[in-house]
């Protein structure tokens, strides 16, 4: 995971700074007094597509609220903390929570897939409101001690992280518990193109978008992982196959088994044959058979069902933790 979007998952970029050591807690200067308001109405997955552009290609989402309570979990946490390194340790001295534990779930909308610094539009749910904000002040305070020139600018429900005074970061809390965050061509400091997503309108967004808005009604969304993708996509255009439409549902649980079950869908476009690319797929599949990634086709199954191509996904942790020893050293 890079470093610039485990910050942005964690919401606490303003730790993530260079040279980062660990500092003394500053005192929090200026409290907001006590906010007597009604909470806002957590928002919905439909709420938050209609802040992403129509032209949205990817949309992704991880729930790691889930994922926790699955067997995965102690697999996966030593990893992520040993990506966020002295970070996380900092950020839960200067916050007085464990980020890791604290985040809830990530949706990632997604426009330029497959290059090399896309579009992105960003929610990041777990991290209270006030607790957020009360810690990228103590981070930007010992970021300050140390002799760096970093200060936090707070505007109602925005928030600036600023280097000698230039903005490096920008976020805004759509509700209590969710920041929004945006990367326009790398830059995730822009303010203007965080308003400009809360002011879309259905109609605007990616729910005006009819047929990509079907797919993602087609999902369990409720499954530890999912995703939807356009075939538009440009990903999609050196394919020998037309494709309307890919989407993904992976559930997790406590059984080693069970560890992962889930489905990735190919809906294949108008002239395309989905009997035939299923036996593609298949036959790609079946050479695995006998050799050292065997476990790998045991766990799919290929079938055709209409105009979709299903591919069922069936995973215990024995053949997890084999497909890891062996796909592990290409990631970087």
């Amino acid at each position: 995971m890079r470093p610039q979007l485990l910050c942005v998952v964690l919401a606490l970029a303003a730790a993530c700074g260079p040279g980062a050591k660990t500092a003394a807690r500053a005192p929090v200067t200026n409290q907001a007094a006590e906010d007597v308001r009604p909470a806002r109405p957590r928002l919905t997955l439909d709420g938050a597509l209609a802040m992403m552009p129509k032209d949205t290609e990817l949309v992704a989402e991880l729930d790691v609220k889930r994922l926790r309570g699955s067997v995965l979990w102690e697999r996966i946490e030593p990893w992520i903390r040993q990506q966020g390194g002295e970070a996380l340790g900092e950020i839960a001295r200067l916050c007085d929570f464990d980020p890791v534990a604290t985040l809830d779930t990530l949706l990632v909308g997604v426009k330029g897939f497959g290059r090399s610094e896309p579009d992105m539009t960003v929610f990041v749910r777990g991290f209270e409101q006030r607790a957020a904000t009360a810690c990228f002040e103590r981070a930007a305070a010992a970021a300050r001690e140390r002799g760096d020139d970093n200060t936090l600018r707070v505007d109602g429900d925005h928030v600036e992280l600023l280097e000698g005074g230039v903005p490096t970061m920008a976020l805004a809390f759509v509700d209590s518990r969710t920041a929004l965050f945006v990367s326009r061509s790398g830059t995730m400091a822009d303010r203007a193109a965080l308003q400009a997503a809360r002011a879309r309108t259905r109609a605007d967004g990616l729910t005006g978008a009819a047929t990509f808005t079907q797919v993602v009604g087609r999902i369990d969304t409720r499954a530890t992982a999912w995703f939807a993708m356009d075939g538009n996509a440009p990903v999609f255009g050196g394919m020998p196959y037309a494709i309307r439409s890919v989407r993904s549902e992976l559930h997790t649980s406590a059984d080693p088994a069970r560890a992962i079950v889930g489905t990735l869908v190919f809906e294949v476009g108008p002239g395309g044959d989905a009997a035939a690319m299923a036996q593609m797929f298949q036959m790609g599949i079946d050479t695995l058979r006998g050799g050292p990634y065997a476990d790998l086709a045991q766990a799919l199954t290929v079938s055709a069902d209409g105009a979709d191509v299903v591919v069922d996904v069936r995973l215990g942790l024995a053949q997890l933790e084999r497909l890891a020893a062996m796909f592990g050293p290409l990631v970087p």
